[in-house]
């Protein structure tokens, strides 16, 4: 039954996604150097398959430099060029957060304007965001643009994750394509915790034998 409802919505397609054809429209003659360096850049991505078999995309936030205009209208269209092919059935995005901050914020207008073209079939398709590293600015970041958000207000489809590991659980590991330095900071951090957990073990034994 449900699969029919998005059927239909999926056959009205061309009405509903007009505003982002416009939008894409508007751009005229793109060139293709220009689209190939964002795409080169790898802050949006499509690669691999989640365990459910979704298309997975990839946002790495740290990556985003929103002080530079024509670099943000590029990635805004080449995001939209990308989610146009993937939008018509099931995807997944894991919006990489690792070492993100307050000057890789995206302006609310931005935001604005992506969510205000996009179609709500790739809500509709959309099975799950992943928000991997979420950090305190992040969270600030989220409550600053809680209107603008405020359609995924307990959504079951935002899930936090803390660890690889927990990502590992949707994505299989052979099929997960975070960029290298994301991995290495996770092992970084994997090897500082596991250091600092065995000193305070030490200390603590030391201090059972005094």
């Amino acid at each position: 039954m449900r699969r029919r409802a998005l059927d239909r919505k999926m056959s009205s397609m061309d009405l509903v996604s007009s505003p982002l054809d416009e939008f894409l429209a508007s751009f005229g003659v793109v060139d293709e150097e220009q689209l190939q360096s964002v795409k080169a850049s790898r802050i949006f991505y499509t690669e691999g398959k989640s365990k459910n078999g979704n298309t997975v995309c990839y946002y790495v936030a740290r990556k985003f430099r929103p002080e530079v205009e024509q670099h943000s209208e590029q990635l805004l269209y080449f995001i939209l060029l990308t989610l146009r092919s993937v939008f018509t059935r099931p995807w997944e995005l894991v919006i990489d957060l690792t070492e993100a901050r307050r000057a890789n914020a995206p302006k609310v207008d931005y935001l604005s304007k992506l969510l205000r073209v996009v179609p709500p079939t790739a809500g509709d398709t959309l099975a799950a965001v992943y928000l991997y590293k979420c950090n305190t600015w992040t969270k600030q970041y989220l409550k600053h643009c809680e209107r603008l958000l405020s359609s995924l207000r307990g959504s079951k489809k935002i899930i936090f994750i803390e660890s690889l590991a927990k990502l590992e659980e949707f994505i299989e590991p052979s099929s997960l394509k975070l960029p290298a330095s994301t991995l290495a900071h996770e092992e970084t951090t994997r090897v500082f915790t596991n250091v600092a957990f065995s000193n305070v073990a030490k200390v603590s034994l030391r201090s059972l034998t005094v």
